[in-house]
């Protein structure tokens, strides 16, 4: 329907760790949400916040980080369904990609500028949707849904648009269904060279050569057997452990990523080793 179907009443800074000119400045934007609505909303943000603090590494970095949130009322309620012709008055227009269910997306232009006229020193824009579907994206601004995953799919989404880190999923469609098969994504593509946390190759040294748990391992950690399908054997060391897997970046096989399970693979685990230090790299700025 476009975008601006609504007005913004309210920015309150609810995590302040000091001048935003010095921390990471993180606003969060309602999108979908009538004026009685916005009660859901800020419980949907103060549940993001709990597990943003508390979830490693910005746990430890929390000093770095500013977060406000922006109430913004939208003419109608919830977020349109392509897929079923169904289009609502949003300010941010979230909609739901009609071609992969899970991916919700919004018109980030508008939502940046929203955010930057809120809070000019802005480093991180999510845009909280109300919708309970499963659903988000990481583009310029990240979004997410007021799902029961919704704190870790946030998560997850900001991995990929302030830390540039690419999706672990060795498939597509399926997520991480292993076992599942899925035509037209039996061999990585190359399309993620550059992420920190992709190898498109088991060339020495990798891009976390330093942080292989044990250099002398052969390599891969894992090979997938079957490349029609998602590689469906469990992880043969112990938790934590970083070499190289393969089945990255939604294709079966050929690309390799640095654990078996990350939170860039599945949302509800921990970021692995390389992850975690992408981050930490990004945010160490910003600390008192």
């Amino acid at each position: 329907m476009g975008t601006r179907a609504g007005r913004i009443v309210r920015t309150t800074k609810i995590v302040d760790h000091g001048s935003d000119a010095l921390r990471f400045n993180v606003v969060m934007l309602s999108d979908g949400f009538q004026e009685a609505e916005l009660p859901r909303y800020r419980a949907a943000v103060d549940a993001f916040v709990a597990r943003f603090q508390q979830a490693g590494p910005f746990d430890a970095l929390w000093p770095a980080i500013n977060v406000y949130r922006v109430d913004v009322i939208s003419t109608d309620s919830s977020v349109d369904d392509e897929s079923n012709h169904i289009s609502r008055r949003t300010y941010f227009d979230s909609c739901f990609d009609p071609k992969l269910s899970r991916l919700l997306c919004c018109d980030t232009g508008a939502a940046l500028a929203a955010a930057k006229a809120q809070v000019a020193a802005m480093a991180m824009t999510f845009v909280v949707a109300n919708t309970g579907e499963y659903g988000g994206s990481g583009g310029d601004a990240a979004v997410f849904s007021i799902n029961e995953y919704a704190a870790d799919i946030g998560l997850h989404e900001m991995g990929h648009t302030v830390c540039k880190l690419a999706d672990e999923y060795a498939c597509y469609a399926c997520g991480n269904d292993n076992g599942a098969s899925e035509t037209g994504h039996e061999q990585y593509d190359h399309r993620h060279d550059n992420a920190p946390n992709i190898a498109p190759s088991l060339k020495r040294p990798l891009k976390w050569e330093a942080l292989l748990t044990a250099p002398a391992d052969p390599l891969p950690t894992t090979k997938n057997a079957d490349c029609g399908k998602c590689d469906p054997q469990p992880d043969p060391k112990p938790a934590g452990y970083v070499g190289a897997y393969e089945g990255a970046a939604w294709f079966h096989c050929g690309g390799y990523r640095p654990s078996h399970e990350c939170r860039m693979r599945i949302v509800n685990r921990p970021f692995c080793a390389v992850c975690r230090g992408v981050i930490t790299a990004m945010l160490k700025p910003y600390m008192p």
